[in-house]
C-alpha cells in the first residue's frame, strides 16, 4: 500500500515538514492539524495515544501493570478489560470514559 502526502499540517506545531502517512491513517482524522490528530487523537486508542505523548515504550507500560507486552498491545488494539479500567485511570490519568465508554458513559 502506498502512502499519501499530508497537506493540512499545523505550522505552529510542526513547522514546514511535510511527512507522509499511510492511506488508512487519514480516514478518521478530525479537524485541525493532521499530525496532532495522528499522534494523539482520533486514530489511536487512549492507551496508545498516552504512550506516544509520554514516549513510553510498550515494555515499560506493560511492566507498570504487571502484564506481558502482548497483553498491553491487545488492550491498545481492542479494549481494556473492565477490571483494569480503574487502575489504568489512576496510574495514567486517562478517564474511565475514554478507556471504556461502553461501561462508563460520559457525564451529563
Amino acid at each position: 500500500m502506498g502512502s499519501i502526502l499530508v497537506s493540512n499540517i499545523c505550522n505552529e506545531c510542526h513547522g514546514d515538514r511535510q511527512p507522509s502517512l499511510g492511506r488508512s491513517a487519514t480516514i478518521r482524522l478530525t479537524v485541525s492539524c493532521v499530525l496532532c490528530n495522528f499522534g494523539c487523537m482520533a486514530i489511536l486508542s487512549p492507551l496508545k495515544a498516552y504512550r506516544a505523548r509520554s514516549k513510553m515504550t510498550l515494555e515499560k507500560a506493560s511492566e507498570l501493570f504487571g502484564v506481558h507486552k502482548t497483553t498491553f498491545m491487545r488492550w491498545e488494539k481492542h479494549r481494556v478489560p473492565a477490571e483494569m479500567v480503574l487502575d489504568l485511570e489512576k496510574k495514567l490519568g486517562i478517564s474511565r470514559h475514554e478507556l471504556r465508554p461502553d461501561i462508563y458513559p460520559a457525564s451529563q
